[in-house]
């Protein structure tokens, strides 16, 4: 065999191999083919729909929602009140400014935890009135600022927890 058939010989076969491997790929075939949980939101949380990117601080959550999550270790339902915060009592009601406002990410929200038992709802039994501004989902400390200025203060407190 001459280096010119050895060579289209390569060529061709590698043309092959690429598009069986695109189609492989697009049709989830293959066991490493998993997209990274930051492109795939979804794949973080499984429970996208009741979140938004609507605001000017980003990931929050629609008004007046409820959703389930379930997962292999836990199954909890969210509530949402009708400014999208994680709670079950709407924060225009308050009477009093002895109020606390929760900001943070997932753990300030509580994901993966039935309501009663995320900090707000546990500060809400123990403490004072508090007002769950966290939020998942790529939520930073500049998100939690932008919704302190734009959301948060509106509301009465005294106190702010971050």
């Amino acid at each position: 065999m001459s280096l010119k058939k050895i060579s289209l010989f390569l060529f061709i076969l590698f043309i092959f191999i690429e598009i069986a491997s695109f189609i492989a790929s697009k049709n989830k075939l293959l066991l490493f083919n998993s997209t990274p949980g930051y492109l795939e939101f979804k794949s973080l949380y499984n429970a996208t729909d009741w979140r938004t990117e609507e605001e000017a601080w980003g990931a929050w959550h629609k008004k007046n929602f409820s959703t389930r999550h379930k997962k292999k270790c836990f199954d909890v339902y969210y509530e949402t009140n009708d400014i999208g915060a994680r709670s079950d009592f709407s924060f225009n009601n308050l009477k009093s400014d002895n109020n606390l406002v929760l900001l943070g990410d997932s753990f300030a929200e509580g994901v993966g935890v039935s309501s009663k038992y995320t900090l707000a709802g546990l500060l809400n039994n123990r403490y004072k009135t508090t007002l769950n501004f966290g939020s998942g989902g790529n939520f930073g400390p500049l998100q939690s600022l932008i919704i302190y200025r734009d959301l948060a203060k509106k509301f009465l407190h005294n106190e702010v927890v971050f």
